[in-house]
């Protein structure tokens, strides 16, 4: 049942790219974060093997019935189906997640919009890759090798319309196409050769330490600390970055991985090094030193 609701997120997700509609990227984006943020609490208070029943479709109604009830309606079908505390529960907190996220937006300048919108994004193709390298650890090395293969297709035929329409709309200007995501898939397969667990950390760490550590700069950093990080941003994505990790780990341990991923990201600025390679890799290197194994 899981695996359905989760293809019916990707499915509401395309329509909402497909539909002729000047803010779909925003929808889509209030969408991916607040699918996200669910899953993330979910495993936090349930572990890291918790995939509920209602989170994905519920989280993908609240952000939908914003702006279309009846699509809204049709992804609450399964807590109608199997209804409980813990569904309604999750659908409320869902909605107040996706009207704080239009909220910030609102308020937002241009450049941080785009930044939210593509992170979004990014944090939606993570957690997919985090879910479907914890569940399905086995076939890791398939799931890299055919996720990187239609990217790389999408980049140089322009014949894939959801990935194509996906690097064209939410990759940043004057860089190779499908740059973060080719090096993001990279990175995160090398980091999982530590384990599923270190490979876990180092994508939990690209979904909220960089992703937020990057929005929270633009938004409100003032203090530099290297050419274009600054201090503020990556204290709130410490924090962030530190609350992702207690889905896989214990305080303390999640507290360690977190400080050596911020370290990751300062060091990959000052060598001019992606964010999207050096973090996972460095953060599974370091998580199979702390763990022992």
């Amino acid at each position: 049942m899981q695996g359905y609701l989760l293809l019916l997120d990707v499915g509401i997700l395309a329509y909402l790219l497909i539909k002729k509609d000047e803010r779909k990227e925003l929808y889509a984006a209030t969408l991916c974060f607040t699918f996200v943020f669910i899953q993330t609490v979910e495993m936090i208070l349930f572990g890291p093997d918790y995939l509920s029943l209602y989170g994905s479709a519920i989280t993908t109604a609240a952000a939908l019935v914003l702006k279309n009830p009846a699509l809204g309606v049709v992804a609450l079908v399964p807590l109608f189906l199997h209804p409980s505390i813990q569904g309604f529960s999750e659908v409320i907190l869902a909605y107040f997640i996706a009207q704080m996220y239009l909220w910030i937006y609102g308020g937002a300048p241009e450049k941080a919009r785009f930044e939210m919108r593509r992170k979004s994004v990014h944090m939606f193709g993570g957690m997919l890759i985090l879910l479907f390298l914890w569940h399905f650890y086995s076939y890791a090395y398939v799931f890299f090798f055919l996720a990187l293969l239609a990217i790389l297709i999408a980049v140089f035929s322009r014949k894939i319309f959801f990935f194509s329409w996906l690097i064209s709309e939410f990759e940043r200007e004057n860089v190779f196409p499908a740059k973060g995501a080719v090096l993001f898939l990279i990175g995160a397969f090398v980091g999982s050769t530590f384990g599923r667990l270190p490979g876990a950390a180092g994508i939990m760490a690209l979904i909220w330490l960089d992703s937020t550590t990057t929005l929270f700069g633009i938004l409100s950093g003032r203090t530099p600390a290297t050419e274009h990080k600054t201090w503020e941003g990556e204290i709130v994505g410490l924090l962030f970055g530190f609350a992702g990790e207690l889905a896989l780990f214990p305080p303390h341990l999640a507290l360690a991985v977190s400080v050596a991923a911020m370290f990751a990201e300062l060091l990959g600025d000052l060598l001019s090094t992606d964010d999207n390679l050096l973090i996972p890799i460095f953060v599974g290197a370091i998580s199979r030193i702390i763990l022992g194994i």
